[in-house]
């Protein structure tokens, strides 16, 4: 590396995103380190941009030869108040059973969903209702304290 010239060794430090400033020997020590900790090169943008066009085409594809259309596409939407007036009817077994399908939080109780789901949407209520965030404040107690709660 130390036979290396000074704009490879910034050459290699722009490819991984490391800074490209400073004497030849700082850029080798740079490069030197980026190798031993194996920092891969970066993607440029357009890599970046044609992965996520990637992924995203792979979560509208079904699989069986149709996909759903892009979201940002579409026109005319609906905002969520308006809409909710088409949404079928549902009763709390019904999220039940959902919550007990297979799924990457199936592994966390039943009720610890449930609450959580609660907490979350209470929250976005009172956020929706006030029209600004609402603090929530927390006091610690500790078990040596007077005071306790049951």
């Amino acid at each position: 590396m130390t036979s290396w010239r000074s704009d490879a060794l910034k050459l290699y430090c722009r490819q991984r995103g490391l800074k490209v400033s400073g004497s030849k020997q700082e850029l080798v020590a740079r490069v030197f380190a980026a190798s031993e900790m194996g920092i891969p090169v970066q993607p440029t943008a357009e890599e970046r941009i044609a992965t996520t066009a990637n992924k995203k085409a792979r979560l509208l594809d079904f699989g069986n030869g149709s996909s759903l259309p892009d979201p940002s596409t579409l026109k005319d939407w609906l905002c969520e108040s308006d809409a909710i007036t088409s949404w079928p009817a549902f009763f709390l077994s019904d999220i039940t059973v959902f919550l007990k399908d297979d799924h990457p939080g199936k592994d966390v109780a039943l009720h610890e969903r449930v609450l959580n789901e609660y907490k979350e949407g209470k929250a976005y209520r009172l956020y929706e209702f006030t029209g600004t965030p609402y603090q929530l404040h927390r006091s610690s107690v500790s078990l040596k304290s007077t005071v306790r709660i049951r």
